[in-house]
């Protein structure tokens, strides 16, 4: 799942530095260091010296790491789509209204503590 949040982050804020990506995902930068190492070593993501800070690093998705998140996101829709259509449609409506309820928490940013996806 850390991996899956870093994707997402890095395809939302190209050029971004490993200390906000370790804040967002709620990772410790060590931690967050060695996911970024995985997806540089599988070509999913560049690391690349800030043009405007040299001692500051630049993180951003390759063509590949698009792909794989576009592929990796298609397959959770496919799945939740699965796991909704066996639930009755009294409980579908009751998921589909909290999730109303919950939209303006996620779209206005304030997702975020320890990965867990805490409201602040």
């Amino acid at each position: 799942m850390p991996q899956f949040r870093t994707l997402i982050f890095l395809s939302r804020h190209e050029g971004t530095s490993l200390s906000q990506v370790a804040e967002h995902v709620g990772l410790t930068l060590p931690s967050m260091s060695s996911i970024i190492d995985g997806l540089v070593a599988r070509r999913l993501a560049t690391r690349e010296t800030h043009p405007n800070d040299r001692r500051r690093m630049a993180l951003a998705l390759t063509t590949r790491g698009q792909a794989t998140l576009r592929s990796a996101l298609g397959a959770t829709e496919t799945y939740l789509r699965d796991v909704f259509a066996t639930l009755p449609s009294a409980e579908r409506a009751i998921v589909v209204q909290s999730m109303r309820t919950l939209r303006p928490a996620f779209s206005q940013g304030r997702v975020g503590t320890a990965g867990m996806g805490v409201a602040r």
